[in-house]
């Protein structure tokens, strides 16, 4: 099955996405990954009057350090932050889940002290 017609926009700013959730309320969906998304909408589960596409806007994916305090963007991909310097410099251990053939694929970071433990959260 092919999904409902939509509209598409790539916003740039998060005053555009703002402005567009305000203009189209519970007609519009968030694109970021959309793996979850793009199944529901050929399946006709959700139809969206448009999409906004929020890949582009910048810093959403970023990943830094301010002295001990590490910011993850909440765009960044989980193999970024596996593979990050920054995430390694900091000590910090994290556990990915994710659903693969058996239920679950997990991903360490090995790192000799662990001073944190953070998990991301994920679709199942």
């Amino acid at each position: 099955m092919k999904p409902a017609p939509f509209a598409y926009v790539r916003a740039e700013t998060l005053d555009q996405v703002f402005d567009l959730l305000d203009e189209y309320g519970d007609d519009a969906r968030i694109l970021a990954g959309g793996q979850s998304l793009m199944a529901t909408l050929n399946m006709r589960l959700s139809a969206p009057e448009v999409l906004i596409d929020i890949n582009s806007i910048p810093g959403l994916s970023d990943i830094s350090a301010d002295g001990d305090t590490l910011h993850i963007g909440a765009l960044a991909r989980h193999s970024d932050v596996l593979e990050s310097d920054l995430v390694r410099k900091q000590g910090i251990q994290f556990f990915l889940q994710s659903a693969g053939a058996d239920g679950f694929a997990h991903a360490f970071v090995d790192l000799p002290q662990p001073i944190h433990g953070i998990r991301i959260g994920v679709n199942f």
